[in-house]
């Protein structure tokens, strides 16, 4: 019966702490968002409005529109064989396809949102949107489902699951057979991932709102594609076996390229958006809420 999976024991479970490492995924998945959408809003005056903006950005453009575009090659008889033969430019060539699709994107659809809400909170909501859409369906749907799965073998046990599924048991060994190799470190991952997530977005995201709203360089367009299709470059190349010896090594890469992006986004935001962010009476090196003057006292002067 394990003749497709004879690494798996019967007797075996999965460890514990790939189970804490899926929780802590799915808390940072959930949050984040929160502590992101309340910053966009009390810090930023963003409206919440346009966190439909930002998922529909996530749905449309950089889930539907960027796979689609990148899969439709592969009906080209012979395609197939390329990413095998040509990983390296395959991966790059991949990486700034998903640039630029999802940075023209965002540009057009935040743009439609600056038009009816012209404020800098209006990127801080979107970016959130759109962070926050991937996390949720993507790193927190598929964490609890793999929690779910490890505490239903752990609790039922491999033997009675093999023998429940009969003859589709060599199968779903095949399919479970992940969660009992994959390192805890790389299931961590998945939740620094999407810390790292935000903060490419809210970069550039703040760097169009430059662009669109205070007459920024429109060479910043361009940056900003290359600075996600850098972004996006580890994970390439780790998925055609190229440089990284592992899943946690490349996202490592990954959070130190956001770092450096979001050090990029911060510099241009307090260069071309300082007017914009000191009229949210909001201190950008601070990062609280400066004291208002409170309003003069009834006949105060008059008592003087």
């Amino acid at each position: 019966m394990l003749t497709c999976s004879s690494t798996l024991d019967p007797n075996q479970t999965i460890p514990t702490l790939n189970m804490i490492a899926l929780g802590i995924v799915i808390l940072l998945s959930v949050g984040i968002p929160i502590y992101a959408f309340l910053m966009s809003k009390r810090q930023f005056l963003g409206r919440w409005q346009l966190l439909f903006f930002g998922a529909t950005n996530f749905l449309v453009v950089e889930f539907f529109l960027t796979n689609l575009i990148l899969f439709l090659p592969f009906l080209i008889p012979g395609f197939q064989d390329i990413p095998a033969k040509y990983p390296l430019p395959y991966s790059i060539l991949c990486v700034l396809l998903v640039g630029a699709i999802s940075e023209i994107g965002r540009y057009i659809i935040l743009g439609i949102g600056l038009k009816e809400y012209p404020s800098i909170g209006t990127s801080a909501m979107f970016a959130t949107g759109t962070a926050t859409t991937h996390a949720l369906l993507l790193i927190a749907w598929n964490a609890l489902q793999s929690l779910l799965i490890c505490l239903t073998i752990n609790q039922t046990g491999l033997q009675e699951l093999i023998a429940a599924a009969g003859e589709e048991a060599d199968e779903m060994l095949l399919s479970l057979e992940p969660l009992f190799t994959v390192s805890w470190l790389t299931y961590l991952s998945s939740g620094i991932h999407v810390a790292a997530n935000f903060i490419l977005h809210f970069s550039i995201s703040m760097i169009f709102f430059a662009v669109i709203k205070n007459n920024a360089p429109t060479y910043l367009l361009g940056l900003a594609i290359g600075l996600r299709a850098l972004y996006e470059l580890p994970t390439y190349l780790y998925t055609y076996g190229i440089l990284f010896p592992s899943a946690f090594v490349a996202e490592l890469f990954v959070v130190a390229i956001a770092a450096a992006i979001g050090y990029i986004g911060w510099k241009l935001t307090h260069q071309y958006c300082a007017e914009d962010i000191e009229n949210l009476h909001w201190d950008p090196y601070g990062g609280s809420p400066k004291k208002q003057t409170p309003f003069p006292k009834f006949n105060e002067n008059i008592k003087k």
